[in-house]
Parts: structure tokens; sequence; C-alpha cells
């Protein structure tokens, strides 16, 4: 048996909807999700070459009613993990400034690393190149170096990390480290 394509989602929003492709377009605008009548006459016409993003996903998922699983399992592409935001703690929000940054710049650093091995092909293109467009503020080096040695002592003192998650901090770290002498080559020695 084959595996259930977009075309055939989008052939089941058709029935669903009575409607075709422009008339599924101006339905989808008209609930605001994100997806053109064009897009949805490639994908119907078996001319879609682009990888859909996120938002495509998640229109043609209430286009067609069906769960967002069985859509990017269409797409053949990995269903997305939940936002990193929801998964915080709310005790996060209690973080000093500090903390925030050191959190913050850890963060970077693991997207910048995540990118820089080519790991990022599932990411909705359109939604990278405008993340990547927005001017990121860093804050002042004197409070960024403050960070690090707050995480860095931090790790060092908390007994609930694994050896596994040390190492990783650790290399984030240096990572947060190198970045900061790259930046600041004259002030190597205050690290």
């Amino acid at each position: 048996m084959s595996r259930e394509t977009l075309t055939d989602l989008l052939r089941l929003a058709s029935q669903r909807h009575d409607a075709s492709g422009r008339r599924l377009g101006d339905i989808a605008a008209s609930n605001g999700w994100d997806i053109t009548h064009t897009t949805i006459n490639h994908i119907l016409a078996g001319r879609y070459r682009s990888r859909p993003g996120p938002r495509t996903l998640e229109a043609i998922a209430n286009l067609a009613n069906v769960s967002l699983e069985r859509v990017y399992a269409a797409a053949d592409v990995p269903l997305p993990a939940r936002r990193l935001a929801d998964e915080l703690p709310r005790e996060a929000d209690l973080l000093t400034p500090r903390q925030r940054t050191a959190v913050i710049e850890v963060i970077r650093a693991m997207v910048d690393a995540h990118g820089a091995a080519g790991e990022s092909d599932t990411a909705d293109p359109a939604a990278a190149e405008e993340a990547m467009s927005r001017p990121q503020p860093l804050a002042p080096i004197e409070v960024r170096r403050a960070a690090l040695n707050e995480l860095r002592d931090r790790i060092k003192t908390n007994p609930g990390l694994t050896e596994e998650q040390r190492v990783m901090w650790a290399e984030q770290i240096a990572g947060l480290e190198r970045q900061l002498e790259d930046e600041h080559p004259s002030d190597r020695d205050a690290l």
C-alpha cells in the first residue's frame, strides 16, 4: 500500500469543503491559515517541489480536518518538538537578569551550533530567513561575562546534573567564551 501524500490530504479537503484550489485558499485565508491557492494548486497537480513549512502543514491539517501528525507523515517531515518556551518551568520567570542572559546566550550558542552542523534542514526556510534578518541584540560584554561565570559556578555545584549534561554545558560555555574572545580579542585575560 502506498503512503498517503499531501495531494491525498488536499483532495480530502476539496471533498470536505466542496471546493477547488482557489476556493480552498480563500477558506484558509478566512480562517487565518497560512497557505495560498497557488501552493494548493501546485500540491494538487503534483508540481510542488519545496519542503513545506509548519504553517503550510498546519493549514492543510485544518483544511482536511486531520491530525497534524498525519499531515507531517504525508509530507515526510519530522514532527517538531513542542516549543521550548512552553517547556520551561514557571520558575524560569523568577531568574535574575544575569541568569536570563546566561540562559539566552547558551540557547543562542546551541542554535548557532545546530545550524552550523547543517541540522536545520527541517526548519521553515521563510521563517528562518525572517529570524536571521532581525537584529539580535547582545548584552554588554560585562553582563555576558558575569552570566558565563555564574552559569559555570552553577554547573559545578549542581548535584542533579549527569556527567553527560556537565560535558554538554561545558562545551556550550566554551563556545560562548570563544565567541566573546572573537568579538573582543583584547579582553581575553578577563575571561
